[in-house]
């Protein structure tokens, strides 16, 4: 009787691992179908519609991504200035604030895919010592593809950046900091819970915030592209040349033209348009308009891991939790469950690297 019940129980779980996979499996199949074939859609529907052949602006903010997305809103504050912003990704769509989508995004259309040349120091424990950079090509940038974790910047690493430039200082930045932060206790080194930027269970970004304004003053262009600066004889920028869907179009701005497009793409448009280093521009046949050391002292962040041992518990999201149709339920109508985790099994968050930076290059901390 007993084996009986062993192999009624082995297959009662055979069964019910059968079942979570089945269901994992078309899960990802419907979900990378989306992913693929939205591409296509977006950009049929986007043939069939007008674009607003408008080309005179106050402003033209080049990126929609977080940044972007932040200086266009307040620019369209003023009532009087017209103000385009130029994305070269595509809209959001509802998929994409599911805050546990967000990592299944690298590598899709909604990203950039770039990647590192082989790096001789750095990367050592990588694929040919390349470093994948996963970016955001879609309206919002980035922060649809990240685990919306925020953390405050390092006072030091301001410090550092803004050394020998009188306009900047640390203690303008933090008033910043100040008005996009409730209260709570900063902690520079040791353990601090991390904040994660969610509305209601639903990923939250600058964009979201842009796309509620409804003022006539804003317009947002997406699928569109831009190839480079237009800068006069005077060398002031007059405008952006932009692809839409494979055919050029010109923009012009009477006030200012703002490049946001990332820490790639902002230098691959200031090259392209003839600002950057003479010698480079010359292997490229590019036209040099102004030799400036454009792209140089790129770095990325210092970063390690570490992992935790737990005895009979586990933090992380099971396969079958997430597949079952009650977390889908959870997440619709409660904004809560593990399909509104920001993706990253994490309770806290150690600020060690930094730290010990600052004792090697003795800072104060």
């Amino acid at each position: 009787m007993r084996i009986f019940h062993v192999h009624k129980w082995v297959a009662k779980m055979v069964l019910k691992r059968t079942l979570v996979i089945v269901l994992y499996v078309t899960s990802m199949f419907i979900f990378g179908f989306i992913l693929k074939y939205s591409d296509v859609l977006s950009d049929f529907l986007y043939s069939l519609s007008p674009i607003d052949t408008r080309q005179e602006f106050d402003y033209i903010v080049v990126g929609g991504g977080s940044a972007g997305s932040v200086i266009a809103n307040r620019l369209a504050r003023n009532a009087q200035d017209r103000v385009l912003v130029l994305e070269a990704g595509k809209n959001t769509m509802g998929l994409l604030h599911i805050p546990s989508v967000g990592l299944l995004l690298q590598g899709t259309p909604f990203d950039w895919s770039y990647k590192t040349v082989p790096q001789q120091n750095a990367c050592l424990a990588l694929n040919n010592n390349v470093s994948v950079w996963p970016m955001g090509k879609v309206l919002g940038g980035t922060s649809m593809l990240n685990n919306m974790l925020y953390v405050r910047g390092h006072e030091e690493d301001f410090k550092e950046w803004f050394k020998g430039k009188e306009d900047y200082s640390y203690d303008d930045v933090m008033a910043y900091y100040k008005k996009l932060e409730v209260f709570g206790t900063p902690k520079e080194k040791g353990f601090n819970i991390p904040k994660a930027n969610l509305h209601n269970g639903k990923r939250w970004t600058s964009t979201d915030q842009l796309k509620k304004n409804t003022n006539s003053n804003l317009l947002i262009r997406t699928n569109c592209f831009v190839n480079k600066v237009i800068i006069n004889v005077g060398f002031e920028a007059q405008g952006v040349e932009y692809s839409y869907l494979g055919k050029k179009n010109s923009a012009y701005a009477k006030k200012a033209v703002i490049l946001s497009a990332g820490v790639i793409g902002t230098p691959k448009i200031l090259m392209l348009s003839g600002i950057g280093r003479k010698h480079h521009l010359d292997d490229l046949k590019i036209h040099t308009v102004v030799d400036l050391p454009v792209g140089d002292n790129l770095q990325d962040h210092v970063t390690t891991g570490f992992d935790l041992v737990l005895l009979n518990n586990s933090l992380s999201l099971s396969l079958e939790r997430i597949v079952s149709p009650f977390s889908a339920l959870e997440y619709f109508f409660k904004g809560s469950g593990p399909w509104s985790s920001t993706g990253l099994v994490m309770k806290n968050l150690k600020y060690i690297a930094t730290y010990c930076l600052c004792l090697l290059l003795s800072w104060k901390c």
